[in-house]
């Protein structure tokens, strides 16, 4: 998928459309340190803004917001004690009474917390489907693959989740979780059971339909 680069945004943002990998998704390529800061940056912009107020949602139509991705999985054995993730996300939520939540979460990079001087550059990615919006939150189904060294990191689940934030809409937070009480998301590391695990998206509009006055804008308390 292409990607233009965003003022705020991530990684290794990419200027043209790079060769994706099976299903359409980036290979991650990106600074992990570089992904973290950007990560933490636009989280703690998003969940400072206003929250989501329905009534300045638009009636019809969508909204595309592109942004971060960032996870943390626990292993079940003792190879290391986890897996930590750094992705770009990109997410289209459809308002009015066909509402649906659809996006893509690729371009992961990962470390183990054993090995930070090599980190795993993964192929694959994460597909968003079958969600509905509902006031000023939403859900969705997830699935997709992750390879990289070796290691192959799988997602399934129901269960993710998430927020609108801003007036009109202009940054959203989500999570889809594993192994955490309430959750009925499956994700496993190289074949093998998780025992705990969790990747959270924050993302700001800044593609089709954004608020005309506040464009990939945060609005602040």
């Amino acid at each position: 998928m292409c990607r233009l680069p965003l003022s705020v945004v991530l990684v290794a943002a990419i200027s043209g459309c790079g060769g994706s990998s099976g299903g359409g998704f980036e290979t991650g390529s990106g600074n992990y340190l570089e992904m973290d800061q950007e990560y933490r940056a636009m989280y703690s912009a998003v969940i400072n803004s206003s929250e989501g107020n329905p009534a300045t949602f638009p009636d019809s139509g969508s909204m595309t917001y592109n942004g971060h991705a960032r996870g943390v999985i626990n292993y079940s054995d003792q190879r290391a004690k986890q897996l930590e993730l750094w992705g770009v996300s990109e997410v289209t939520l459809q308002f009015g009474a066909s509402s649906s939540v659809r996006g893509v979460i690729d371009e992961f990079v990962g470390v183990n917390d054993s090995d930070y001087d090599n980190p795993i550059y993964f192929s694959g990615g994460i597909s968003l489907r079958n969600g509905e919006v509902n006031g000023n939150e939403f859900d969705f189904a997830y699935s997709g693959e992750l390879h990289g060294s070796g290691e192959v990191v799988t997602f399934d689940g129901t269960n993710g989740s998430g927020t609108i934030r801003g007036q009109g809409g202009t940054g959203i937070i989500g999570s889809l979780r594993s192994g955490i009480a309430g959750s009925d998301g499956l994700i496993s590391f190289t074949g093998g059971p998780v025992s705990q695990s969790a990747l959270f998206i924050v993302a700001t509009c800044d593609g089709g339909g954004c608020p005309s006055s506040t464009s990939a804008a945060v609005t602040q308390d």
